[in-house]
């Protein structure tokens, strides 16, 4: 049984408690997934199994409430995903473009230094792309920074005790990737589907985007997690060296298959520090009302912040949230 299916048929046992009133999230929230799972039957080495598909740093510190919450929200989302012409990015460049239409200035590859703010207005002091120091004072600001990052950024006045706890100790899960353009005929041939899970430091390969008779398809190592820790390690070049070595010997008919290779990781990346945030053990109930708590003039978006959504649509919620607390109008959606 691949990881992923095995994963799911567990939360959906707990989800089952959840929905009888045999378990709460706050009580789920007081015990790491592996825990959890531990007391629902599940062996050692199953658990172990687990973790290679899990999408946080390990499976015995991520809170098995906090777990049970993402489930629900994705639940909630619904089912079926959704494809953007051109990808992604195409979604966040046609965001800028309208926000440039609409006199915003947005400048990129910047570092912000601090933070401050009084009763009157709030100072940004950021670096450049070219390494020159700059302010901008405005009458609030909006901080869709990870946590992860902005635990790095000095911010006066100093937030709350627990506010800043959450920046300060929520995790955001490691990952790291490697891209391959690659022929397709063979992995075709074989019927794979979309997705290998490995015992390597590669985790998991997945096709994305290669469909039956295709010529050519773009193929995914996703490794997160402490998983992820030995491609972290390594230089760019040899981390694609290495992932396309190890590729070919977990697949060995995609000998001479690949054409071009990319890497990012999500760890490493001085503007990210991680793909996306969870909650540790007990943190679930400590922190998930402080996420979102605006301080002063200071208001928090990011999918770190969202209540009802995971992922983009997360971030999508958190900013009709702000726009909401800065100009008291409810946001129709």
């Amino acid at each position: 049984m691949l990881p992923q299916t095995l994963l799911g048929r567990q939360l959906r046992l707990i989800g089952n408690d959840l929905r009888r009133g045999k378990t709460t999230l706050e009580e789920l929230d007081r015990m790491s997934l592996a825990k959890a799972l531990s007391k629902n039957g599940v062996s050692k080495r199953a658990i172990r199994l687990i973790d290679i598909s899990l999408n946080y740093n390990s499976i015995d510190t991520v809170s098995a409430g906090g777990v049970m919450q993402d489930v629900e929200r994705r639940r909630s989302a619904g089912t079926v995903p959704l494809r953007l012409k051109g990808g992604n990015d195409s979604f966040v460049n046609a965001l800028g473009e309208a926000a440039t239409e609409a006199g915003a200035r947005i400048s990129l590859n910047s570092r912000v230094e601090s933070i401050s703010q009084n009763t009157r207005d709030v100072k940004i002091r950021y670096i450049g792309p070219k390494g020159e120091l700059k302010t901008i004072v405005a009458d609030r600001v909006v901080c869709s920074l990870p946590f992860s990052v902005l635990q790095g950024i000095s911010v006066t006045p100093g937030l709350s005790f627990g506010k800043s706890s959450a920046i300060n100790e929520v995790a955001y899960t490691r990952s790291t990737k490697v891209f391959f353009q690659a022929k397709y005929a063979e992995w075709d041939k074989r019927s794979l589907g979309s997705s290998v899970w490995t015992d390597t430091p590669l985790e998991r390969i997945f096709s994305s985007t290669g469909r039956l008779g295709d010529e050519k398809a773009l193929f995914t190592a996703w490794a997160e997690g402490d998983g992820s820790k030995v491609l972290e390690s390594m230089p760019d070049v040899e981390r694609r060296r290495y992932a396309a070595a190890e590729f070919v010997k977990i697949l060995p008919f995609m000998k001479d298959s690949i054409e071009k290779t990319h890497s990012h990781s999500w760890t490493l990346d001085p503007f990210a520090r991680g793909a996306y945030f969870h909650y540790k053990v007990g943190q679930l109930n400590r922190f998930q009302d402080l996420m979102h708590k605006p301080a002063g003039r200071l208001h928090f978006a990011g999918e770190h912040t969202a209540i009802k959504m995971p992922g983009m649509e997360g971030a999508l919620e958190s900013a009709d949230r702000v726009v909401e607390e800065i100009s008291g109008v409810p946001v129709k959606v």
